[in-house]
């Protein structure tokens, strides 16, 4: 539940938290998560402490659907941009002390009222340097 006057957010776990503790979900009638950042954070950590096997098995899904989404007829140019992509994320995390990652604009399973409806190419043009956080916030989701 939101608190208009001062913007609190009600965390399943620990309570009333300010919204800038949560991750936006414009799923939610709140327009927020239904756990703060760190307890969202603590249980995916036991989720993935739990089923180890389908951790291993969605990391070996998302690099399949990347190769898939990155069409055969790149350029060795376009295949070096899309490097560049990656080392300038990186540096900038450097230089912030923010994670930087990059994001595929139209991203390469994308959901919209939790249907797949797009499916993004691993391409120079569709691809963005977020931070970690807004990222997240984004997911898979397709406006």
């Amino acid at each position: 539940m939101i608190h208009e006057n001062n913007k609190m957010v009600d965390c399943r776990d620990c309570g009333p938290q300010p919204a800038s503790a949560f991750y936006r979900d414009s799923t939610k009638a709140s327009g927020y998560c239904t756990y703060c950042r760190e307890c969202e954070e603590k249980r995916r950590k036991a989720r993935r402490k739990l089923n180890p096997d389908r951790e291993k098995k969605n990391s070996a899904n998302y690099g399949k659907r990347k190769i898939d989404a990155r069409p055969k007829w790149l350029t060795p140019r376009d295949l070096d941009e899309i490097g560049r992509w990656y080392e300038k994320a990186e540096r900038m995390s450097l230089k912030n002390g923010v994670r930087c990652v990059v994001d595929h604009i139209v991203p390469l399973q994308g959901t919209r009222g939790g249907e797949h409806v797009v499916c993004g190419l691993d391409v120079p043009w569709n691809l963005a340097i977020l931070t970690d956080n807004e990222n997240a916030a984004k997911g898979g989701k397709f406006e």
